[in-house]
């Protein structure tokens, strides 16, 4: 299980986290069983990294919004070389990055997507499906790099 997985979970439990100094702090503690205890212990600091990250994420709920989410990634990593969020609908930490000097500055924890593999995805007038995304995403979790999609009607 990883520091994502383990944030599902513990949302899906009910359970708030935050951080006080160098600790993890669970409400309510008391639910939080001895198996999940483990795997919070075994990635305490890929948490740590995710809930500080969290409070400075930029949340679209609307989905009309989507082109000036694409416009604010963009200026970002044009401007700062990467762009690091959280997605809503991967329920995870993602990078956009413009060059290999760029992508070393990534933090752990993020999943890196190129400037092209972007563009891949959305930029061709047919944005992939949720379902096509978070296939695509658990790939490159595991490393895969995006190369090219081929134009479908069935997206």
């Amino acid at each position: 299980m990883d520091a994502g997985a383990i944030l599902e979970r513990l949302e899906k439990i009910g359970i708030e986290i935050t951080i006080a100094g160098d600790k993890l702090q669970f409400r309510p503690g008391s639910a939080v069983s001895p198996e999940l205890l483990s795997d919070i212990k075994a990635h305490k600091q890929e948490l740590m990294t995710v809930v500080k990250l969290k409070g400075y994420r930029i949340r679209y709920s609307d989905a009309s919004a989507s082109d000036q989410e694409l416009e604010e990634i963009s200026a970002r990593v044009l401007i700062e070389g990467y762009c690091l969020l959280w997605s809503t609908v991967l329920c995870d930490l993602v990078a956009f990055y413009a060059d290999d000097e760029a992508r070393r500055k990534i933090p752990l924890g993020f999943v890196p997507y190129s400037v092209f593999e972007l563009s891949e995805l959305f930029g061709k007038g047919k944005p992939c499906s949720k379902s096509t995304l978070r296939l695509v995403h658990e790939a490159k979790k595991q490393g895969a790099m995006i190369t090219g999609r081929e134009s479908s009607s069935d997206q």
